[in-house]
């Protein structure tokens, strides 16, 4: 009887969605109360000197940059379903739960589709609007805040390649979770009276194949050369 295997990849996937789900929805929840309060909350007292405050960069995308705000409320609804998602299968995944394999796959799929998107809106909408606002900062920014229009573009373009970086793993997901190896992990083991009763027959085979008793005896040598006489001769 073939037994399913257990896969050390299932163990692993389980353990890195439930330390991924954790602090992603740690980072989601923080995302969540920024919105609520808004970016003027965090701002230092001088902030309306610095052309680069959040405040006026919130301001000018909401103008600026079409769908903002729907896009930050969005992405945040998005990651929150995907931070449960990757909870709830990684606990289910550790015990090889067939709904688990499945929530794992849905939360994959979401994944990629959601990077997509981000990676689309932000290459045709914010970034380019990121940048006028760079652009028009730096103008009125004093020499001492030039520097930072520089450093705030390099960030943007860092933080798309990151989050590319991150599409690495719901695709190696669904590449173990889809393998052959990953579809038998999750199907039920026989009881163990079939695998005493598997080592027995494994025994029983291994000692008739051993037992030699029934086996036809080889020619004695008088058998093959003849029988001999009295004298030592052969007839």
């Amino acid at each position: 009887m073939s037994v399913a295997k257990r896969s050390s990849a299932i163990k692993v996937i389980a353990i890195l969605n439930l330390v991924g789900g954790f602090l992603g929805l740690l980072g989601s929840l923080i995302n969540l109360v920024t919105l609520a309060i808004g970016p003027g909350a965090f701002s230092p007292p001088n902030a309306a000197q610095n052309p680069f405050d959040g405040v006026a960069m919130d301001v000018f995308l909401v103008a600026n940059a079409t769908g903002y705000r729907a896009f930050q409320y969005t992405s945040l609804g998005t990651s929150l379903i995907l931070d449960i998602l990757l909870i709830v299968s990684g606990f289910g995944l550790l015990y090889y739960k067939k709904w688990a394999r499945g929530m794992a796959i849905t939360y994959a799929v979401l994944s990629l589709l959601l990077k997509v998107a981000l990676l689309v809106y932000q290459f045709v909408i914010f970034i380019p609007a990121m940048n006028s606002f760079i652009d028009e900062a730096s103008s009125n920014a004093p020499p001492a805040l030039q520097g930072v229009a520089g450093v705030m573009k390099a960030t943007l373009y860092a933080g798309v390649i990151f989050s590319m970086v991150f599409a690495v793993y719901p695709v190696v997901v669904l590449s173990i979770l889809l393998s052959k190896s990953g579809k038998a992990a999750f199907e039920p083991l026989p009881p163990e009276d079939d695998y005493e009763d598997e080592d027995e027959d494994d025994y029983d085979d291994r000692r008739d194949r051993f037992d030699d008793r029934d086996r036809p005896k080889r020619p004695r040598d008088e058998d093959r050369y003849g029988e001999r006489d009295d004298r030592g001769g052969r007839y």
